[in-house]
């Protein structure tokens, strides 16, 4: 019932204790719910051990942490996207390019490059159209560029109405093409509130 992806470690805990390194045995992992699903469950025990300290059997509980943990996965996409528009964030961004600026230290020939867009005439819409469109046209521009983009390139909002990419595995002639795209995804005027809008 164990998940596949957890067993190892649940089992290794366990041994743990059973061999005495670990004073009780503790794991939290998913297992299989009869819904067919998987539900995360903190597993507590202590084993029972005959006068010879060789273990006969196990008492404890299981608690069903799923609530928990899907709250706690929340917290951190939340902490790591643009609540606008589910991008990546600045936070997100610095830390996979800082990443990539390490590798690329150990192999010379993975090139990248950052793409970084500012857009102007938001505060325009946001006067003329109120602040419902004004948040309707950063999440309307983030599909177009992401559309324009292959799916191994990073896509952030950095803020305000700023754009960022991370472009990984790529040749000079690429980069233009690629900015290229992007530009073109920007030109094509918006429908924000039925109104045209160009940027």
């Amino acid at each position: 019932r164990v998940h596949p992806e957890d067993l190892a470690l649940m089992q290794s805990k366990l041994q743990d204790h059973l061999e005495g390194r670990a004073p009780t045995f503790e794991s939290e992992h998913r297992m299989r719910h009869r819904d067919r699903g998987y539900r995360w469950v903190l597993s507590r025990g202590l084993a029972v051990r005959e006068g010879g300290g060789k273990p006969y059997r196990m008492v404890g509980a299981q608690t069903d942490t799923t609530q928990r943990k899907l709250a706690e996965e929340q917290l951190i996409h939340d902490a790591l996207h643009d609540a606008l528009t589910d991008l990546p964030n600045r936070a997100l961004f610095i830390d996979r390019l800082t990443h990539r600026i390490r590798n690329s230290r150990r192999q010379k020939d993975r090139a990248y490059a950052v793409i970084f867009l500012d857009l102007d005439r938001f505060k325009l819409v946001n006067d003329s159209l109120g602040h419902a469109a004004g948040d309707d046209a950063p999440s309307q521009i983030a599909g177009r560029l992401e559309r324009a983009l292959r799916i191994e390139n990073l896509l952030a909002r950095m803020g305000g109405y700023e754009y960022a990419v991370l472009v990984t595995n790529l040749c000079d002639a690429e980069i233009s093409a690629i900015g290229r795209r992007l530009m073109d995804a920007i030109e094509e005027p918006l429908l924000v509130h039925e109104h045209p809008v160009r940027l």
